[in-house]
């Protein structure tokens, strides 16, 4: 279990010295009895504070997410190896990674346009009032940070385009 002196909390963030409570903005120290505690998921610290980092989806609109992630980051690791087993110079490989960034970007939001049309429109459940006749339509919604998960695809698009561009393009050496 846990032993803290907080006597409630409302985040936990990893820190080297161990486990850090979020409480009004205030970090105090805690202690860690038990060998795998699990941790929620926790943000970068900026000195002695933790800042929290939320995730918010409903549905399957977390793939938005995991997807791209996926996607680009198994893709990236790949073309890394191979450039340095090939012995690319700096500039080839950050010409490879560029590339493999803006097709695998491309990629990942088509596959996430597609999944989140499909998954939006999926037809809902029609309930009928028996005392007035009237009707409401209940039907799952699959969103991350309340955007549909479909409206996610363009975003993906240009960031990935953003790095990859940045990649890609050649920079001037002196």
């Amino acid at each position: 279990m846990l032993g803290t002196n907080v006597s409630s909390f409302t985040a936990l963030a990893a820190s080297p010295g161990g486990l850090t409570s979020v409480l009004d903005g205030k970090s105090r120290r805690v202690e860690a009895r038990a060998q795998n505690t699990a941790v929620p998921i926790h943000a970068a610290h900026k000195g002695d504070y933790a800042m929290p980092f939320f995730l918010i989806w409903r549905g399957w609109g977390l793939l938005a997410l995991l997807v791209p992630a996926v996607v680009c980051g198994l893709s990236v690791l790949i073309v890394s190896a191979v450039a340095v087993a090939a012995k690319m110079n700096q500039g080839g490989q950050n010409m490879a990674l560029g590339i493999t960034m803006l097709v695998t970007g491309l990629i990942s939001a088509y596959l996430v346009w597609v999944w989140g049309r499909r998954l939006n429109s999926e037809p809902g459940r029609t309930l009928i009032d028996p005392a007035d006749g009237s009707s409401v339509v209940i039907r799952r919604s699959h969103s991350l940070f309340w955007i549909p998960m479909q409206w996610w695809a363009p975003i993906i698009a240009l960031f990935c385009l953003m790095i990859g561009a940045a990649l890609a393009i050649p920079t001037p050496t002196n």
